[in-house]
């Protein structure tokens, strides 16, 4: 086999360098290869050469190539050739934007992204070793060894005929140690010419950075402070975690026809949905409810946009007052319940940009505090008016929102602050400038009614404010907490803007793949297994919004059973047993705003259509509803909702909607497949426990929560009981709040560290889920003794790492990290790089405690009762302990002391339901020993972070001793149910818990550390 390397080029023992004349192609120095050849032009191979490929009808040409090239360059050319045989029209290899391209008698014969994006794909400022066989009439590429195309070309003759051309005025790559062979190289001696020049890099330096696409381990420890060791040994890639198979295992309920690629560069609509989908669209919108009212809402919004003012106007006042408008009427649009506020009529300002003026009004509009630009609604509300449009077949609409979007763009892009914007910008940056995604989608939905001069202007900005742009936490290695940043969800808004102008000059290839990256570690970093979220739940709902998009791409996270978890196991078990509200880390509410995609990826699940049923069953059943969320451009918009309502499953054909009935079906299914009665995520630190899967059931929830969240409440061991229908106690919708608002303890009125900034972690110590009972053990003693401020210099390194907290170790690396040494939340690097913000890194000392133990749980059977109980010290002194319980608030209390020393505090509602909590010991003592406050009922009002009074209802019991040990009884109960018998024995190391013929025995030991050790035994059965 004769193999040569081309004249010009050296033999350096087994490396070859090229060296060419100054010229076109000008040699350089590489940091990889240390030589190579720059093109700005062509290299016509040397006659010696061509005559290996022209002798023989097997031949290789087999090299190194660097390009720089993509969609996104100003200068980009569709074609961009590489390889060239004769003329153009011959045969011919390109480079496509991140691709290669064979093309024969002037026709495409092969594209190298069918192969896929994992190997068919050419990455942009990366070296990829390619090689291009002929093999008689087949033509084979090779990229990194991967075969990623033949294609057989009955037309090519033997022998390659004329000059052989290597590069291209458009191709302005590199190419180094360039092989030409006799033969057709086969896939393993493809492996072995490409191992020859492998470079003797430092090792790992320049492999690509895990799940950071563009960016290789060098430039991530450079921008993050850790070393490439760090990098590669304790933050593997996601698809190499020892879980990946079964994390990324798609669930049988997933639907994937509802997930068609999109169209071919070029043609629009195409981002949400095709033209090809808008009859359907159309049909739906006019008779289904959910369709239509939906539609009514996007109707009723872009009267604000309209050319005449008075419909906008009545519209509101229709809105305010709830009653119908005739002129509405007509128009089959509902104007009744109004949400928030919309801002002015804009419909002036959309006539003036449409003709192509930008008045001083519009201009002198950007110069305003962001929070009061009305330019943010008009961003947000033009896709609006351009879907209506597109609904509605209003061409002449569709024309004006087209013209107004590109003359907006125009503006935006002759400023300065937007000129200035440039490669590795942050996407949270330009956002907060143009507020929303809006200007990519409407130029999405106005395409075909735009001037090819309003159109290029459009897709020019849109690349602008995308292309080289980077979101939270892109930047960040697949770790916590830089991975579950609320910001997360929101900053994804730039994925429809990219996808607007996909395949088109300007678009980023690069950027999207940034974006499918964050994705991924959202789902798999920002969750547990079990679908328990690190951070506060309401903002994390919004990314289920985006990952429809990924799946069109071909990206299914939104299919597996690892993220349909999140609703499927972890919004299932915090729903309280009657359904319709969830048990979230500030308060008791509805189902996040993701559910609707959840649905209609898996829309034959029952758990996520039950969930989904009561997101939608207002706008359903209430005539006089309108859906009209408030205009808030860090929210996703309606538009991409009302693209992917189904209507729940057991609609009638009348369009009402019965999800009691629903609800009812779904817990029948539960009871038959033997749902768990209860639930623990390790990865949050949380509990629930019921008593079965029916309205009536008794649910306890308790949370050590075995992360430091965002925002952080003094909440650490918090417990929550509701039943019989009913809520008993309750969180607050405070975000940020002190422990006097959770059911925790608190020492001479002193709670956890929320007031120096941010609440460390607890722990989880035990979890027994043992059939008739179901118990959970926290530790929140680090959540006392210290707070975590927001800088580093204020504090000390929190020398204790995530799986410090967990009950079970976790196996990924990077959980043994102390926090302060886990990637910073908001730049991803190691804390104390670039930023003096700790983080979750850094505590101070704050109310020291000796122990803060928790042990609680759900006894169940035919009369289930909570039993809670702590081990607290703070020190040897006399202190106050105030144990807490929040109530709901239309709850009073009714105190009952009793004979035995033990105290009853009965909550009273207006019905007949009552639960007691009945105080068992208070201080470490009897009750009538010890020196105790238990006047229970104590409501008080309290200023919250922005000085609002807030007020709050509370249960208390105040003991005046050394230790804060507390061991208390919650019994919910309904008229006819037997009270509840309860007996220590000498020692008070055991204790009979009797309600008619149910007979428990607990029994208590103290380790050294100060915890209580719990066994329970019924009616002669040890439990556990």
């Amino acid at each position: 086999m004769d193999s040569r390397s081309a004249d010009g080029f050296t033999d350096e023992g087994d490396r070859y360098t090229l060296k060419v004349a100054e010229g076109d192609v000008a040699p350089v120095e590489d940091t990889r290869f240390g030589g190579s050849a720059a093109f700005s032009g062509t290299l016509e191979l040397p006659s010696d050469l061509v005559e290996i490929l022209d002798r023989s009808e097997k031949a290789t040409l087999a090299f190194w190539l660097w390009t720089g090239r993509s969609a996104a360059d100003d200068d980009f050319a569709d074609h961009q050739p590489l390889f060239q045989v004769g003329t153009w029209t011959d045969l011919a290899v390109s480079v496509r934007w991140n691709r290669l391209v064979l093309r024969h008698d002037n026709r495409v014969e092969l594209d190298t992204q069918s192969a896929g994006r994992d190997v068919g794909v050419i990455w942009p400022n990366r070296w990829a070793h390619v090689a291009l066989v002929l093999d008689g009439n087949a033509f084979r590429v090779f990229l990194n060894g991967h075969a990623v195309g033949q294609k057989d070309l009955e037309s090519l003759k033997p022998g390659m005929r004329g000059a052989v051309t290597l590069g291209s005025e458009a191709f302005g790559g590199r190419i180094a140690h360039l092989r030409v062979f006799d033969q057709a190289l086969d896939a393993d001696t493809v492996q072995v010419v490409r191992a020859l020049n492998l470079p003797e890099d430092l090792p790992g330096e320049t492999e690509p950075a895990p799940n950071m696409p563009g960016l290789n381990l060098k430039q991530v420890s450079r921008d993050t402070g850790y070393t490439v060791r760090e990098l590669l040994e304790t933050f593997p890639a996601i698809e190499e975690w020892p879980n990946w198979e079964e994390i990324s295992k798609i669930a049988p309920t997933f639907d994937r026809e509802r997930f068609k690629p999109p169209p071919a560069p070029g043609v629009h609509p195409r981002v949400h949905f095709t033209e090809a989908d808008l009859p359907d669209f159309r049909e739906r919108f006019a008779n289904t409810t959910l369709g239509k009212k939906m539609m009514d809402s996007i109707r009723g919004r872009s009267l604000q946009l309209r050319s005449d003012l008075t419909p906008w106007m009545e519209h509101l006042d229709g809105a305010n007052i709830d009653r119908y408008r005739e002129e509405y009427r007509q128009q089959e649009i509902l104007v009744t319940r109004r949400e928030g506020y919309h801002g002015p009529w804009l419909g002036g300002w959309v006539d003036d940009l449409a003709a192509g003026n930008l008045t001083a009004e519009i201009a002198s509009d950007i110069e305003k505090p962001p929070h009061q630009r009305t330019l943010r609604y008009l961003v947000h509300l033009l896709p609006y008016e351009a879907f209506r449009c597109l609904i509605d077949e209003d061409d002449a609409g569709l024309k004006r929102a087209g013209a107004a979007t590109a003359t907006l763009a125009r503006h935006f892009m002759s400023l300065p602050e937007y000129q200035e914007l440039g490669e590795g910008n942050s996407w949270q940056d330009i956002y907060q400038k143009i507020h929303s995604q809006g200007i990519g989608l409407a130029y999405d939905f106005a395409y075909n009614q735009m001037s090819e001069a309003d159109r290029a202007d459009t897709r020019a900005f849109i690349a602008l404010m995308t292309a080289g742009k980077e979101i939270l936490p892109f930047q960040a290695v697949p770790a916590l907490p830089a991975n579950t940043t609320n910001w997360l969800g929101i900053h994804t808004n730039m994925l429809p803007m990219i996808l607007a102008i996909q395949g088109e000059r300007g678009y980023d290839a690069e950027a999207f793949e940034r974006i499918i990256a964050a994705q991924m570690k959202w789902v798999y970093v920002a969750h547990g297994a079990e679908g328990a979220p690190f951070e506060g739940f309401t903002k994390s709902g919004y990314m289920p919004w985006w990952l429809i998009h990924a799946a069109r791409q071909g990206h299914a996270f939104i299919g597996t059973e690892y993220s349909k978890n999140i609703y499927r196991r972890f919004c299932l078990h915090t729903m309280v047993p009657w359904g319709g509200r969830h048990i979230y880390e500030t308060h008791i509410g509805r189902v996040d705003s993701g559910i609707p995609y959840m649905k209609f990826a898996h829309p034959e699940d029952l758990v996520v259509d039950m969930l989904y049923g009561s997101h939608v069953m207002d706008l359903i059943n209430d005539e006089d509803y309108v859906y009209w969320p408030n205009v808030r451009t860090s929210y996703p918009p309606l538009y991409t909702e009302l693209m992917v309502a189904d209507d729940p499953l057991g609609m009638e054909s009348d369009g009402t909607y019965d999800w009691e009935k629903a609800f009812d079906r779904t817990m029948a299914h539960l009871r038959a497949i033997d749902e768990p009665l209860d639930y623990y995520d390790d990865y949050r630190g949380v509990m629930t426990a019921r008593t079965g899967w029916d309205r009536d059931a008794v649910m306890f929830y308790m949370e050590p929560r075995n992360v430091a969240g965002g925002h952080t409440r003094g909440s650490r061991n918090e417990f929550l009981v509701v039943g019989h229908g009913r809520e008993w106690s309750t969180r607050h919708n405070i975000v940020e709040s002190d422990s006097q608002w959770s059911s925790v303890i608190l020492v001479d009125d002193k709670g956890q560290g929320h007031s120096v900034g941010k609440v460390p972690p607890g722990r989880t110590l035990d979890v027994v889920r043992a059939g008739d009972a179901s118990f959970l053990t926290g530790d929140a003693s680090w959540a006392y003794s210290h707070g975590m401020p927001n800088s580093a210099d204020q504090g000390q390194p929190i020398p204790h790492s995530p799986n410090d907290s967990r009950f079970e170790r976790s196996p990924l690396p990077w959980m043994d990290l102390a926090w302060s040494d886990l990637p910073h939340w908001l730049t991803g690097a190691k804390p104390g790089v670039g930023t003096r913000d700790s983080g979750h890194g850094h505590w101070r000392e704050y109310n020291p405690v000796e122990h803060a133990f928790r042990t609680a749980g759900l006894v169940r059977g035919e009369y289930p009762y909570v039993l809670v109980i702590d081990d607290f010290k703070k020190d040897e002194e006399e202190r106050t302990y105030s144990w807490q319980m929040q109530l709901a608030d239309d709850l009073t209390v009714d105190k009952r002391p009793l004979a035995d020393g033990t105290l009853d505090l009965v909550l009273v509602e207006d019905g007949d339901r009552r639960c007691l909590v009945r105080s068992l010991e208070a201080g470490g003592r009897a009750i009538d020993q010890a020196i105790v406050d238990a006047s229970g009922w104590q409501p008080f009002e309290y200023l919250d972070r922005h000085q609002a009074e807030q007020q709050n209802n509370r249960l208390v019991i105040n003991a005046r001793s050394t230790v804060g040990d507390f061991k208390t009884l919650v019994y919910p109960h309904t008229p006819g149910m037997p009270e509840v018998l309860t007996r220590f024995n000498g020692d008070r190391s055991q204790l009979t818990v009797s309600i008619g013929d149910q007979e428990d025995i607990f029994r208590f030991a103290k380790d050294e550390d100060g915890r209580t050790r719990v066994s329970l035994e019924r009616n002669g059965n040890r439990i556990f």
